[in-house]
C-alpha cells in the first residue's frame, strides 16, 4: 500500500553483499552476556528476536517468490579461541536461554580436521546465496510495483515533512519517510559513524589433496 522508491549508487548486490558468505546467524558477534549485562535483558530479547525473525521472513520471501538461491536451514556453532576460557560458554548458554536463543553445549564443532573443543550449538541457522537471493528479490519488489534506480547516488538526508534526499549533482526527492540501508549509515557522521569497526572477515574456498 506504499509506493516505494529504491536507489542505489551502484548496482543491485554489487557491492558488500556480493562478497558476503551469506550465512543468516541469531548467534550476535557481540556476545548475550555481554548484551544483557549493558541493556538488559528485555533489551537483549529483542535483539535475539529480530535476528530469529529476520532469518525465518528470508525463508518466507525465498518460498513465495520461489527464488532459487540455495536456501537452507544448518546448525551454526561458536567455539573458544585462544585465551578464552572454557566459562565463557557457559555464561553464554545461561544468557542465551534467558534472551530466548535455543542453544547447547557439545564436545566439539564438526570441522573436519580441526579439534574446536567445547563448542555451543544454535539449531536452525541458514544459508543462501546472496546475489541470487538479492537479484530474485529486487525482481519481486519491481514486479509489486516498486522502482530501482542504480547508480543513484544520495548526498545528504534532510528530515522534515516531506523529507528529501539529495542526490549527488543536485536533484532532491521527497518522501514521506527516508530508510537508509546502508551497512554504515552516511548521514550520521559522528553518533553511530564512530563507533562502527572497519573490519573486514574473509573465507577462502579451496581443493586440497585428500
Amino acid at each position: 500500500g506504499r509506493e516505494v522508491v529504491v536507489i542505489d549508487a551502484g548496482q543491485v548486490a554489487n557491492g558488500e553483499s556480493s562478497a558476503t558468505t551469506a550465512h543468516l546467524s541469531a548467534a550476535l558477534d557481540r556476545r548475550c552476556f555481554e548484551l544483557e549485562g549493558t541493556h538488559g535483558t528485555d533489551a537483549c530479547r529483542l535483539a535475539v528476536q529480530s535476528q530469529l525473525w529476520a532469518v525465518d521472513e528470508i525463508e518466507s520471501i525465498v518460498s513465495r517468490e520461489k527464488i532459487d538461491c540455495g536456501f537452507s536451514r544448518l546448525d551454526g556453532y561458536l567455539f573458544l579461541q585462544g585465551g578464552d576460557k572454557v566459562e565463557l560458554l557457559a555464561k553464554e548458554l545461561q544468557s542465551l536461554r534467558r534472551c530466548g536463543l535455543e542453544a547447547e553445549e557439545v564436545e566439539r564443532a564438526p570441522l573436519p580436521g580441526f579439534d574446536t573443543g567445547p563448542a555451543l550449538r544454535f539449531p536452525r541457522q541458514g544459508q543462501c546465496h546472496p546475489v541470487r537471493y538479492l537479484s530474485g528479490l529486487a525482481a519481486a519488489f519491481e514486479r509489486l510495483g516498486g522502482r530501482i534506480f542504480c547508480g543513484t547516488e544520495a548526498a545528504s538526508v534532510e528530515d522534515g515533512a516531506p523529507a528529501r534526499v539529495v542526490l549527488q549533482g543536485g536533484p532532491r526527492i521527497e518522501a514521506r519517510s527516508v530508510l537508509v540501508a546502508t551497512n554504515v549509515p552516511f548521514n550520521d557522521r559522528v553518533t553511530l559513524h564512530t563507533r562502527i569497526y572497519p573490519y573486514r572477515s574473509y573465507v577462502v574456498a579451496a581443493r586440497v589433496p585428500p
